[in-house]
């Protein structure tokens, strides 16, 4: 259902006038970007075994470690291993990681900026 609501706001986009490519290519970026925050937070939980956690009640903007989601360094390095295996983006060093930690949304740039 997904791939044909896909194809039928790229098929749209042929009749858009040039003066409105812009705002398109924003809704196209912000519908992949919240598909990557979704398929994040569904690897966390099943990763990491988040029991009795959904993607709904993972906030975007929550810290990951700590008072937010509650993860320790154990999980840090699954998370090392889950971007590298699932999103081809290596995190080389402590430094990386800690900026790449913050919460959902980090995450998500990081991988973003090293996918581009």
């Amino acid at each position: 259902m997904k791939n044909s609501v896909w194809t039928i706001l790229i098929s749209f986009t042929i009749f858009i006038t040039c003066g409105s490519s812009t705002l398109l290519f924003y809704t196209a970026n912000k519908y992949q970007e919240d598909k990557l925050h979704t398929k994040l937070k569904e690897l966390l939980i099943e990763e990491l075994n988040l029991v009795d956690v959904t993607v709904d009640e993972i906030e975007n903007d929550e810290p990951l470690f700590g008072e937010g989601l509650g993860l320790d360094s154990l999980d840090a390095v699954e998370i090392v291993v889950l971007v590298q295996k699932n999103f081809n983006v290596e995190i080389k060093n402590m430094d990386e990681g800690k900026l790449a930690f913050q919460s959902i949304n980090s995450l998500v740039d990081f991988i973003k900026e090293r996918q581009a």
